[in-house]
């Protein structure tokens, strides 16, 4: 007798989830702070209620600084804020405004999380209250000996050591104006602070590599900031 074959039924496909990125997006983009100094434009994110923390480069020596926050309904609120505490070493910043904004959790990553995927916002290309969004990886998680920009000593941060400055390199291309942005993992928790790229490595060109300041050191300075002090010299 013929064999006839039997197919089983095609079920019917589920709806394709949204990637992740997106949800990250939708998730704290609210909590995403454009920076206005006169001609400069910056980012920053909600630290905590009253407070935004963005870079030392961003606000230069100014006492205040327009800071425009994202409505839910669309469009900005914008709101004088005045810049306290600030520290070159980790090139970090601490204003004080009523915002509004959610806060966005934060933590420590090290060379573990090496390979881990992340979300960097900033206001590169943002319009409205709407900031980009670029998607990538921890590249590596390092020590600084000296300041954040300081390539002359460094090693892996294997989250025993509390000297020098953590400093967390992405793949993710962060570009001028996405200065104080944060960098978040895939569950919207900040793990860096943008502040730069890495385009000269002793004599080699280097593409794909950005900077953010490891929240350890958020975490080592933020309450001397709130207070007003300039906590370089630490």
């Amino acid at each position: 007798p013929q064999t006839i074959p039997v197919f089983a039924a095609t079920p019917t496909p589920a709806p394709t989830p949204l990637p992740r990125a997106i949800q990250v997006f939708q998730k704290v983009r609210l909590s995403v702070v454009e920076i206005r100094t006169g001609n400069g434009v910056g980012s920053g994110w909600a630290i905590e209620p009253g407070w935004i923390i963005t870079n030392g480069h961003v606000v230069g020596t100014r006492a205040t600084v327009t800071v425009l926050v994202p409505r839910a309904s669309g469009g900005v609120t914008t709101l004088t804020g005045t810049v306290r505490g600030t520290d070159g070493k980790r090139d970090l910043a601490a204003i004080e405004v009523n915002h509004g904004a959610p806060v966005l959790p934060r933590r420590r990553i090290t060379s573990a999380d090496i390979g881990a995927e992340i979300v960097q916002l900033g206001y590169s290309a943002g319009v409205g209250g709407i900031p980009s969004v670029h998607t990538g990886i921890v590249t590596s998680v390092v020590i600084h000996a000296g300041d954040v920009n300081s390539e002359a000593s460094q090693r892996l941060d294997d989250g025993r050591s509390s000297d020098s400055v953590s400093v967390v390199v992405f793949d993710a291309d962060a570009d001028p104006g996405d200065s104080g942005g944060p960098v978040v993992d895939f569950d919207g928790t900040v793990v860096g602070v943008t502040y730069g790229s890495i385009t000269i490595a002793g004599s080699k060109r280097v593409l794909g590599q950005q900077r953010a300041t490891g929240i350890r050191d958020v975490d080592q300075v933020w309450e001397d900031l709130k207070k007003g002090i300039n906590t370089s010299a630490r």
